[in-house]
């Protein structure tokens, strides 16, 4: 059975054929047959997922400049399996190009983007020109071989970027990334990756902390031994040109590591601001990990042993220096750490740190005679916080280093999530966000 990501993006596209090719009415109960085909698709599926596949069709449509129908194009799902469009889309309507263009790299090229289709192009579906299809793809292989032999396998991708962004500015092939409908905020289709690289010029680059950083320390019982919090969280805008965008981050544990979940900040219909329903992207840990040594000047776990390992003496005096280092920077001014209390009583930095640390030490056993309360993940969740104050030493080097630095950081962290460009060295494909 299909999982409910597959089934959304199946309606999604679903939605905009019958919004596009047959002209179908996107109010919501205004077309039966694309209701009834939407809820054949995905049984169970609520009124909220309704209306975001009504809106996104509509979006699209308004994106083409399409009045009232146009049946010129083709439709795919980049996840899709042959035959997905059974008695939904007819079979003369759809399309794997997109899927097929991945198909013409190379190992090396793929290993670009860590063999992940989706990391090279973002978008779930997509649409094509009919009448340009082949032309396309027969362009995309002569490029290839070109740019492919006795070449890095950077320069056919390079390549087809500047191609497919010139696909996309005609409107023949058109990659869609889908984000679900938050609520009172009307659904917009936007252009990323095509063409201009703004953060190139950083003089014009301006961010700033909507709300500071904040991960709360304090270690309690939460049903077992555990910090007050376990993510590292702050609101951001930033300005790179006419490009404005406010998001936020949450930084937490995924296993023994960490992931950097970013979602965009947008303005309802009322005026007011909130977080978007559905999560911008994942900042990849790779590139998360290079922008941590860039701006910390350290490795993202240097002295962080495995979570298996005792810290060694070396490591207990650094974390004790660090963290009273960190805790104490002006930089900043509102950074919440929380009281530095640990079952109730309070800890200067460096005592909170080397009682934190020699929490980690004891064994489930100890920790329940000395604390009433079982050890639980403590020693993940331990490295972790470690994690979030290396984040933090990283903002405030930015910051020590100008505006123009600390807005790139900023900046960086939401392009790098959205799978959006930096500058003409980066290579995902082009692709409109419907959100």
């Amino acid at each position: 059975m299909a999982g409910a990501t597959s089934l959304q993006e199946q309606c999604s596209i679903i939605a905009m054929y019958y919004a596009i090719d047959k002209g179908s009415d996107t109010r919501a109960l205004m077309d039966l047959d694309l209701k009834n085909v939407l809820y054949k698709t995905y049984r169970g599926i609520n009124i909220d997922w309704y209306t975001t596949f009504l809106e996104q069709a509509e979006a699209v449509k308004n994106y083409l400049g399409v009045t009232n129908k146009d049946t010129s194009y083709k439709y795919g799902w980049f996840d899709g399996n042959v035959g997905w469009n059974t008695n939904k889309i007819p079979s003369n309507k759809v399309t794997s190009i997109v899927t097929d263009i991945w198909n013409v790299f190379t190992r090396d090229q793929r290993n670009l983007f860590g063999n992940k289709k989706d990391s090279w192009n973002t978008a779930d579906v997509y649409m094509v020109k009919a009448t340009k299809e082949s032309e396309i793809l027969l362009e995309v292989k002569e490029l290839h071989k070109l740019f492919t032999d006795s070449t890095s396998p950077e320069i056919f991708v390079g390549v087809l970027k500047t191609y497919m962004s010139k696909c996309l500015k005609q409107k023949w092939l058109i990659p869609i990334s889908l984000k679900k409908k938050t609520s009172g905020v009307t659904v917009k289709a936007k252009e990323n990756n095509v063409d201009d690289y703004p953060v190139g010029e950083l003089a014009v680059v301006e961010a700033s902390f909507d709300e500071e950083p904040y991960s709360y320390f304090e270690i309690q019982d939460r049903g077992e031994l555990d910090f007050k919090g376990n993510s590292f969280k702050y609101k951001a805008s930033f300005t790179v040109g006419s490009y404005k965008q406010k998001y936020l981050i949450e930084q937490r544990m995924q296993g023994a590591g960490s992931k950097q979940e970013v979602k965009d900040i947008v303005s309802t219909t009322s005026g007011h601001y909130k977080a978007a329903s559905a999560q911008t992207g994942l900042v990849p840990a790779p590139k998360f990990a290079e922008m941590i040594l860039e701006y910390s000047k350290e490795e993202y776990n240097y002295n962080i042993p495995n979570v298996n390992t005792t810290f060694t003496q070396q490591e207990k005096d650094y974390w004790k220096d660090y963290f009273k280092e960190v805790y104490s920077n002006n930089t900043f001014s509102n950074v919440d750490f929380g009281t530095l209390k640990i079952m109730n009583k309070l800890h200067t930095p460096e005592d909170f740190m080397e009682v934190a640390i020699s929490i980690d030490e004891l064994t489930d056993a100890q920790v329940r005679s000395n604390y009433g309360v079982s050890k639980g993940d403590y020693s993940a969740k331990l490295r972790n916080k470690l994690r979030h104050l290396r984040f933090m030493k990283a903002f405030i080097n930015a910051k020590n280093k100008g505006d123009e630095v600390f807005g790139k950081f900023i900046c960086e962290i939401y392009y790098r999530a959205a799978k959006m460009n930096m500058d003409e060295s980066d290579l995902s494909g082009p692709f409109i966000k419907i959100s």
